[in-house]
């Protein structure tokens, strides 16, 4: 979506974001440089992610958080394990 900064905004219940005009379409990969990507125009956020070095608690209480006066379900997550893009994506399919 966006690399260092982000706009967001709240319409019609809802969040969304997009990259600014000056970073669309360019990522900062440690030990490449900046480089260019695919752009997506706008994105609805749907999932607050904490993203941790350590582990979670295994069962944690649900939590959630509004931002801009949308509530977003949080979920804490330990980016290391190769497991974390699969814990997103059935978080996310639990939406």
């Amino acid at each position: 979506m966006a690399d260092d900064y982000t706009h967001v905004w709240a319409s019609g219940g809802a969040l969304y974001a997009c990259a600014p005009d000056r970073i669309a379409g360019r990522i900062e990969a440690r030990g490449l440089g900046i480089l260019d990507c695919g752009v997506l125009p706008i994105s609805r956020i749907v999932l607050l992610v904490d993203c941790q070095r350590q582990p979670p608690e295994r069962l944690p209480d649900p939590a959630s958080e509004d931002v801009a006066g949308v509530r977003l379900t949080r979920l804490v997550l330990n980016v290391r394990p190769a497991s974390a893009t699969v814990t997103l994506r059935l978080a996310m399919d639990r939406l």
